[in-house]
């Protein structure tokens, strides 16, 4: 295959990713009841078994429960193309849901001719749109089963209304087989790969270190796979047609909006300790130790409410027996920038537990030194108390 020829696409589609933010625990066994309450065909929903190219590669905690929601027409005008989708669901027990769009590729199509519709595809409008519509159906059939840690967590704009969960979007170009069954290293001296992932659509060649940066974060494990992985978008060929690829992208994704919104939280935290913080101390309160008992209690619920939350995202999803998949994970894991929001959270956790043990030292100083104002007070009466029997006397 010549480098600047497009490779044609025998069998394929283009699976697009939204996944929201609808809590911190969602119950799966109880989803699963409400949905089959909510008529739901059962048929339609299956706890789909995690992804396998060896027996025990992948470790997850809870499976999560897959829905079929059938097909939509998505309407995209700003490049006048109407298409047809299958949708489908999948809920996380940590909260989150996914909505999968997966939209055929017509055969006998060049790769190339993919780039306009990648481009809109990527972040459409109309897309994420849908998503939040389904989402929102799904989010409020199994709403009994979410669980919020904090109460207050849900975002409401500056009137009380509740915003829309935070969102992340993925695209995956998922090709099963290409015209000619080209090798790895063929796709990949395709000139036009980089354009595609990236959904550029201009005709002008991408810059040498744009190209680079593209394309930097490709693997394999055959010599007729591949994967490419980009910031919001990969190219996965698979000629065996498993999904083990996609479901790991669409893990390691949702793990990123799972620290992003923790991230978040932490944000939230950190100005209400420091609102209450200066709040009191400014107070001129100072009965005693109880100066700041509650804000030492509450910062310490808070940080235990963290810190299990941190302790699920590391043992929600974990590769284990399989170093080419465990590979592809770590790869998006950096591709992704998860490493920089983990150091992110990692800081801010560590400012939450300083606030507390400074918090609960100040605690102990006041303890102390009611103590002694207590003995000093004893002293003083016995003192009186003394003097009075000994004047009482004469």
């Amino acid at each position: 295959m010549d480098s600047g020829t497009s490779p044609i696409v025998n069998r394929g589609r283009i699976i697009c990713y939204r996944i929201f933010d609808v809590a911190d625990v969602l119950v799966l066994a109880e989803a699963e009841d409400l949905l089959l309450r909510a008529q739901v065909a059962r048929a339609s929903m299956v706890m789909r078994p995690p992804p396998l190219r060896k027996t025990g590669a992948l470790a997850v905690a809870a499976v999560p429960l897959h829905v079929d929601v059938g097909t939509k027409r998505i309407v995209l005008p700003e490049i006048e193309r109407s298409l047809l989708s299958h949708v489908s669901v999948n809920l996380f027990d940590y909260g989150k849901i996914s909505v999968v769009f997966e939209i055929p590729i017509r055969q006998g199509t060049a790769l190339d001719e993919l780039r306009p519709l990648c481009q809109e595809l990527y972040e459409s409008q109309v897309v994420s749109s849908i998503a939040l519509e389904e989402c929102g159906t799904y989010r409020e059939r199994v709403r009994t089963a979410l669980h919020r840690n904090n109460s207050d967590a849900r975002a409401t704009g500056p009137n009380g209304e509740e915003l829309p969960p935070r969102m992340e979007a993925f695209t995956i170009i998922f090709v099963e087989e290409l015209e000619g069954k080209p090798l790895a290293k063929d796709v990949l001296a395709w000139t036009g790969l980089p354009k595609l992932i990236i959904g550029e659509a201009a005709d002008r060649p991408l810059g040498e270190k744009q190209t680079r940066d593209t394309m930097q974060h490709a693997d394999g494990y055959l010599d007729n796979d591949l994967v490419v992985i980009d910031w919001n978008s990969a190219f996965v060929l698979e000629p065996s047609g498993s999904r083990d690829i996609p479901d790991i992208l669409e893990f390691a994704r949702s793990m990123l909006l799972q620290l992003l919104v923790y991230d978040d939280h932490l944000d939230v935290e950190l100005r209400q300790i420091n609102h209450e913080f200066t709040k009191r101390r400014g107070s001129g309160v100072s009965v005693l130790n109880t100066r700041y008992r509650k804000l030492t209690h509450e910062v310490s619920a808070r940080l235990i409410e963290v810190t299990e939350l941190n302790e699920r995202i590391e043992n929600s999803f974990k590769i284990i027996g399989d170093y080419y998949l465990a590979r592809v994970y770590r790869t998006a894991v950096a591709r992704f920038g998860i490493p920089v929001v983990r150091e992110s959270v990692a800081r801010k956790h560590l400012i939450v537990h300083k606030v507390y043990d400074m918090l609960k030292g100040e605690v102990e100083l006041l303890r102390g030194q009611a103590l002694e104002l207590t003995i000093i007070l004893l002293i003083v009466i016995e003192v009186v108390l003394g003097a009075a029997g000994v004047l009482k006397s004469h």
